[in-house]
């Protein structure tokens, strides 16, 4: 189910492995977007559609009322889109030479796993439980 996920996310290390930190990035951010779309069943939404779908959906309904949705999407999950695209990676960098640091590409490799992992477990508990037939 989160295989092409799983697999865009080693494609995202072996990048930074390689000081490819662009790259890196990239497969990061896809290793994301691919988990919210497996979750809420999209195939052609973007990451700010998704990430509204997510928080839209049952799967954070035990998130404490004092955390808002809103806030939570913009704040939390919209992190690793707002770098990538504030880097403008994968989006081409027109004019512009961005350089980006072995530590910021570190970051955005950990919130993508950081986020994958929240996600997930979000996911895997509303699942029904497996019956003891």
């Amino acid at each position: 189910m989160f295989q092409n996920a799983l697999d865009e996310y080693i494609r995202a290390i072996e990048f930074y492995d390689k000081r490819e930190y662009k790259d890196s990035i990239l497969y990061a951010a896809k290793s994301y977007e691919s988990t919210l779309k497996v979750i809420c069943g999209k195939t052609r939404e973007q990451a700010d559609g998704l990430t509204k779908e997510f928080v839209r959906s049952k799967y954070i309904n035990d998130i404490p009322l004092q955390v808002s949705r809103e806030g939570l999407r913009t704040n939390v999950l919209s992190s690793l889109p707002y770098l990538r695209n504030q880097l403008k990676v994968g989006h081409g960098e027109g004019g512009e030479n961005i350089l980006i640091t072995p530590s910021l590409a570190k970051l955005i490799l950990n919130l993508s796993a950081t986020l994958n992992s929240f996600i997930v477990e979000q996911y895997k508990s509303y699942l029904p439980s497996p019956s003891n037939a």
